[in-house]
C-alpha cells in the first residue's frame, strides 16, 4: 500500500514542482516581468479564465477597472498585454501592422478555413481579394433590390404582427438581418422572417453559440467532438438538441448547395443574382497566375456559415439598440422622423439608399448606435511578429499577445463628451474626423470586417423604413435594460430585452 501510494504521488508532486516553476518564471524571470498589472494575472492563465467562465464574460469590465489603476499598458495574463490608449490601438490593427491573429480565440469557433479565422496572411489576402468585389459599395448597388425586397417583407411583418402582443425587437431585428444576409451572400433565404414571434431557430441557435463560446475555447475538443458525430446518430438525436439541431439543419442546407456547385459550376447559372459562390467557386478555382486553388468543400462552409452569422449580429444589434434609443429620447424621435417625412413626402414611394444616406440626421443616429453597440467587444488578440515592437515605449518580444477592446476608443471622454449617453446631435458639428477617428464598429486594417458596405446599406434601408412608414412605442423596458453587457465576443445586454408596440404610421 505504501509503495503504491508512493509511485501515484510522486507525478502529482512532479506536475505541482513543475506549476510551481512555470509561476516562478512569470513573475520573476518573463520578459514582460516589470509590465505592471495584477501579479495573478502575470503568473497564470487562471485570472483570465476565472473572468471569461466564473464571472462570464466579466474581462473586459475587469480589464476596464484594472487600467485605471495600472495605466494604459497592462499585463493581463503571462504572455498577454492590453492597452487602453488610442495610439496602441492603430500599431496593433493598422493597416501596415505585421501582428497575427492568435490561433487561440479564433479556433474556438470552428470555423477553419474562413477568411475570418485565418492566421496566415498570405492565405488571408489571397481569400480577401476575391470576396471583396462582392462586398464593395458598387456591388451593394447593383444588389440592392435584394436588400430592399427583405426589407419591405419586414415592414408588412411588423405590421401585422398581433397587435394585443408587444413585438420583441431583439429577436425581430435579429431575423431580418439575418435573411438580407443569407440571401445576398447565398441566395438561400431561410425565412427567419417568417417564424412566430420571430423566434425563428437559426438566430436562437447564433446566440445559444455566443453564449457558450469561451467554454469552446478553454475545452477546444467539445464542439469537434460533437461535429464529428456521423450524420446518421445525428439525425436520430435531433430532436434532442434543440436549437442546435436547427443550426446543424442550416449546416446541412448550405453543405447540398456547395455540393451542387462543386460538382456542376454550370447550376450557379440558375442563380437570381450574383452570390459569394461565384466568387468562391468560380473565380478561386482559376487561381492566382498558372495556379490552381480549389477551395475545400469545409473552407467554403465555414466561409458561408462565418458570413450569415456575424453578418447579422452587428446589423441586428445596431438597429435593435438604435430603435430603443430613438424611442427613448421624445426629441430624437420627432426629429429623425421629421427629417425623413421631409426627405420622402410619399412614403409609398420607393427611395432607396442613394437618398437615406445623405440624411445628416438618420446618418448621426447610425453612428452613435455604432458607438455605443461597438461590434465585437472582446479584445481581439494579435501575435506580436516576426520581430520585436515597441508599443507606448513598452518594448514587446515577439511572439506575445497584444490587444485592445474597441470600447475603450467608443467610451474615450476626451473625445466623446458625456460617452455612456446617446447623443445623436455630437455628430452634426462642422469637422467630426476625430471621432470618425475615434469609431470602429468594423475594427481596421487588413482584417477589418468585409461586409461593412453591405452592413451600411442595411442599416440605412432598415432604419429609414422603420421610421418612416412606422409608429413605435416601447414596452416594458427602460434604459436601465442596457447599462451593463456581458462580454462574449459580441455585448451581451443582462436587462430585459426591448419590446415595442408597432402601427402603421400615418402618410
Amino acid at each position: 500500500m505504501f509503495s503504491t501510494t508512493v509511485i501515484l504521488a510522486a507525478p502529482c508532486a512532479g506536475l505541482l514542482l513543475l506549476e510551481l516553476g512555470t509561476v516562478c518564471y512569470n513573475l520573476f524571470f518573463h520578459p514582460l516581468r516589470n509590465v505592471p498589472g495584477p501579479k495573478m494575472a502575470a503568473a497564470t492563465n487562471l485570472y483570465k479564465i476565472y473572468y471569461d467562465l466564473i464571472i462570464r464574460g466579466g474581462l473586459l469590465s475587469q480589464i476596464e477597472k484594472l487600467h485605471k489603476r495600472y495605466g494604459p499598458v497592462m499585463r493581463i495574463a503571462p504572455n498577454t498585454l492590453h492597452f487602453s490608449d488610442e495610439k496602441a490601438y492603430y500599431q496593433i490593427y493598422g493597416a501596415s501592422s505585421t501582428f497575427t491573429k492568435d490561433p487561440e480565440l479564433y479556433s474556438c469557433f470552428a470555423m477553419n478555413g474562413s477568411s475570418f479565422t485565418m492566421t496566415d496572411p498570405e492565405t488571408h489576402r489571397h481569400r480577401t481579394q476575391i470576396i471583396n468585389p462582392f462586398f464593395s459599395r458598387r456591388a451593394i448597388i447593383e444588389l440592392e433590390g435584394v436588400v430592399q425586397d427583405k426589407v419591405d417583407k419586414f415592414i408588412s411583418r411588423l405590421i401585422n404582427h398581433p397587435k394585443d402582443r408587444a413585438i420583441n425587437m431583439f429577436w425581430a431585428f435579429r431575423c431580418a438581418s439575418v435573411d438580407v444576409i443569407t440571401s445576398y451572400v447565398l441566395g438561400q433565404d431561410f425565412q427567419a422572417m417568417d417564424a412566430e414571434y420571430f423566434e425563428h431557430p437559426f438566430p436562437l441557435g447564433i446566440q445559444r453559440q455566443v453564449h457558450v463560446l469561451w467554454v469552446w475555447k478553454y475545452f477546444p475538443f467539445i464542439l469537434p467532438t460533437v461535429m464529428a458525430i456521423p450524420e446518421r446518430i445525428m439525425d436520430l438525436i435531433s430532436p434532442l438538441l434543440g436549437t442546435l439541431a436547427a443550426s446543424l439543419n442550416v449546416r446541412k442546407q448550405v453543405i447540398g448547395h456547395i455540393d451542387k456547385y462543386l460538382a456542376d459550376e454550370k447550376a450557379l447559372e440558375g442563380v437570381d443574382h450574383e452570390i459569394i459562390w461565384h466568387h468562391l467557386i468560380r473565380k478561386e478555382k482559376g487561381g492566382v497566375g498558372n495556379a490552381v486553388q480549389i477551395p475545400t468543400r469545409q473552407s467554403l462552409l465555414s466561409e458561408a456559415l462565418i458570413l450569415t452569422q456575424a453578418g447579422s449580429d452587428t446589423v441586428g444589434n445596431t438597429c435593435y439598440l438604435a430603435t430603443f434609443y430613438v424611442l427613448n429620447n421624445p426629441q430624437v424621435y420627432a426629429t429623425l422622423k421629421e427629417e425623413l417625412r421631409k426627405a420622402w413626402p410619399d412614403m409609398d414611394a420607393n427611395i432607396g439608399m442613394d437618398v437615406l444616406e445623405k440624411l445628416p440626421y438618420l446618418n448621426a443616429v447610425l453612428k452613435e448606435s455604432l458607438r455605443l453597440g461597438h461590434g465585437v467587444v472582446t479584445p481581439l488578440p494579435r501575435v506580436v511578429g516576426p520581430g520585436s515592437a515597441d508599443i507606448l515605449g513598452v518594448h514587446v518580444p515577439a511572439g506575445t499577445v497584444v490587444s485592445m477592446g474597441v470600447t475603450f476608443l467608443h467610451y474615450d471622454e476626451r473625445v466623446f463628451l458625456h460617452p455612456y449617453e446617446f447623443k445623436p446631435e455630437r455628430w452634426l458639428v462642422p469637422d467630426t474626423s476625430e471621432m470618425e477617428h475615434y469609431l470602429r464598429p468594423f475594427s481596421n486594417g487588413p482584417r477589418m470586417c468585409l461586409g461593412q458596405n453591405l452592413a451600411w446599406a442595411e442599416l440605412y434601408l432598415i432604419m429609414g423604413h422603420v421610421f418612416r412608414k412606422l409608429d413605435l412605442k416601447i414596452h416594458n423596458t427602460t434604459i436601465d435594460d442596457f447599462k451593463e453587457f456581458r462580454e462574449l465576443f459580441v455585448p451581451s445586454f443582462e436587462g430585459r430585452p426591448f419590446h415595442a408596440f408597432v402601427e402603421k404610421a400615418s402618410a
